[in-house]
């Protein structure tokens, strides 16, 4: 076993010098990675959303906008401002835990009962499909 390299059987010179510090070889490793890379970049993504949230939404999330309830989407509020959209906010603002997962779990059933259906349809529209 060579002194330097760690290699048995082969000399570090052939194999050329290699950095022996933990934090190194763990840097190095790191930065070969394509996946962890991504994940990095997402992350930093993530944090610098946060950091920019008050510069990026200019709108209190606590303070109601009550003439504007119940609007179609528009420029101000992209997705409109309906009931459910607001009950989700203001269970959030208040962590309320119940009311966040009953939100959850109507929008989850309400997407599979319409995919459902767009499965169903999607049957009659193309005679090549067979459900069995």
């Amino acid at each position: 076993m060579s002194e330097r390299g760690g290699v048995k059987g082969v000399d570090a010179a052939l194999i050329g010098e290699r950095p022996t510090g933990l934090y190194t070889l763990v840097i190095m490793k790191f930065t070969r990675n394509r996946v962890a890379l991504f994940g990095l970049a997402c992350l930093l993504l993530i944090l610098l959303a946060i950091l920019l949230a008050p510069q990026v939404t200019p709108y209190d999330p606590i303070q109601k906008d009550t003439p504007a309830r119940n609007q179609a989407p528009s420029l101000l509020h992209p997705f409109g401002t309906d009931k459910l959209g607001r009950l989700a906010i203001d269970a959030i603002s208040n962590r309320d835990y119940p009311m966040i997962q009953g939100t959850v779990i109507l929008v989850a059933a309400s997407f599979v009962f319409v995919n459902l259906i767009v499965d169903i349809i999607y049957a009659f529209v193309d005679p090549r499909i067979r459900y069995e």
